[in-house]
């Protein structure tokens, strides 16, 4: 519903969305002159004042509600690209201690570089990355054939990067499934709907005076349409207007192949 928005430069994303519900306040405002001449309203009643409150309560709470889980996507996307980068880099420091480890190395370190390459404008096109899956496939062909090694120190730490390979998976996985979560189109809907009846209320209550209505809605507008902007620029954290960047992996791969990789945590 919204894709075409993050298209635009943010300063034009921040207009549109004023734009947006400037129209539809005035749209709703022209609603009401509409209905008021087919139904010319009685005397002024303390009615619509309460009806402004008890409307502007549920648009209010929706959006925080829409506003946290954009959120928690976002810290979601963040933390997961870190566990990612920790999986990998764990892997790598315990197979460059073993003695024949460094093809699991040269291919970790592909893998990180078709991820970086190849997957994360992929994601923007809601998938994953056909290279970056092979590579992570000839990763796992790497660790299983150290795999068939005799019990020992050799075998201990190729029991340990094989957990580490099934974390950086289930890393992975969660990332592809974070990039194709955004507001639902339901969502905006009822959202715009709640902001619609809320803007017909707040003409309502400037029945006389044109240039208050007229301000009124202005700063309504202003108002809700910024939230929506915030919404806007953080929904989507792989797809959208402020992607959450491989930086890790990016610290990882600029990393020379022979130096030993430290405390992953330090990738950052």
């Amino acid at each position: 519903m919204t894709d075409f928005l993050f298209n635009l430069p943010n300063w034009l994303l921040f207009v549109a969305a004023i734009a947006g519900l400037l129209l539809l306040t005035f749209i709703a405002a022209g609603l009401r002159a509409l209905v008021n001449r087919l139904l010319p309203p009685p005397a002024p009643s303390r009615v619509v004042t309460t009806l402004l409150t008890g409307l502007l309560v549920p648009t209010g709470v929706l959006f925080a509600s829409i506003a946290n889980d954009v959120y928690r996507v976002d810290q979601r996307a963040n933390d997961v690209v870190a566990q990612e980068a920790v999986a990998l880099a764990n892997l790598i420091h315990v197979m460059q201690r073993s003695p024949n480890g460094q093809p699991v190395v040269v291919a970790a370190r592909g893998y990180a570089h078709a991820a970086v390459v190849g997957e994360w404008p992929t994601m923007d096109r809601g998938g994953a990355d056909a290279e970056t899956t092979r590579e992570f496939d000839a990763l796992g062909d790497a660790l299983l054939a150290r795999l068939d090694v005799p019990a020992g120190r050799e075998r201990i730490d190729a029991d340990a990067a094989r957990r580490y390979y099934i974390q950086l998976g289930n890393a992975r996985d969660e990332r592809l499934r974070i990039a194709r979560e955004h507001v639902g189109a339901k969502k905006w809907l009822t959202l715009l709907t709640l902001l619609a009846v809320s803007a017909y209320v707040v003409a309502e209550l400037h029945p006389h005076g044109r240039r208050d209505r007229i301000v009124a809605l202005v700063l309504y507008a202003l108002a809700f349409g910024s939230l929506a902007f915030l919404i806007l620029v953080y929904d989507r954290p792989f797809t959208g207007r402020t992607i959450v960047e491989p930086v890790e992996l990016h610290a990882l791969l600029a990393r020379p192949a022979d130096q030993p990789v430290g405390d992953p945590r330090d990738l950052r």
